[in-house]
């Protein structure tokens, strides 16, 4: 039983479609890349069908649906984040010219 005021009263009016509907094609594209990257190293941050239905969901109004600012928990989203960690995200293009490390081996660069 909810205490009055609480949540049985509770009503939410708001026109808003699945988060996957709710996604720009560059934030599909980062999501799907990291996933992709991560996987590389044998850790999976969401299930096969939720990765298909991240790439089969379509914005139908960027306007009205369109999620703002970070879209997601991952904190790498947020560019105040990534640049305090100085991290380069997995979908930049040669990506291992901006990775120094402490080695010599530049074959791991792309860690």
């Amino acid at each position: 039983m909810y205490p009055e005021g609480g949540l049985a009263e509770l009503e939410i009016n708001e026109e808003i479609d699945l988060y996957q509907n709710c996604l720009d094609d560059d934030d599909k594209g980062f999501a799907l890349m990291e996933e992709e990257n991560s996987a590389k190293y044998g850790i999976k941050t969401m299930l096969k069908s939720t990765k298909q239905s991240m790439k089969d969901g379509k914005c139908k109004d960027l306007v009205k649906f369109h999620l703002q600012g970070v879209h997601c928990y991952d904190i790498l989203r947020n560019p105040l984040y990534a640049s305090a960690f100085q991290y380069f995200s997995a979908d930049l293009e040669n990506r291992k010219e901006y990775i120094i490390d402490g080695n010599k081996d530049e074959s791991d660069d792309f860690a």
